[in-house]
């Protein structure tokens, strides 16, 4: 085993990696509170019209990775999964959305 000499001091690290949890959800990449509010919010009028299903189906696959919430996730994961059964054939899932398009 080696040691480093007295003398020699160890560089303090700017951003230890545990410190991650404590980051901003949109600076980590994930979706901020208020956008899940307005997505929401869209959705629950999305699931009144039916003939939107398939839009909204992309819509919430693209959202769910950025979903921090656990409970939050698996609800929505859930509901995508209904959509999917209710309005695609089981040996066709909707396709994830195109470049572009929303």
């Amino acid at each position: 085993m080696s040691h480093a000499p007295d003398d020699e001091t160890l560089p303090e690290m700017s951003s230890p990696a545990c410190a991650m949890a404590e980051a901003d959800d949109v600076y980590m990449g994930y979706a901020g509170e208020e956008e899940v509010r307005g997505f929401l919010a869209e959705l629950r009028k999305a699931e009144e019209r039916p003939e939107e299903a398939a839009a909204w189906a992309r819509k919430l696959r693209a959202m769910l990775p950025r979903i921090r919430n656990d409970r939050l996730h698996a609800d929505l994961a859930a509901r995508l999964s209904r959509l999917e059964a209710r309005f695609a054939p089981e040996s066709a899932p909707i396709p994830p959305p195109r470049d572009g398009e929303t």
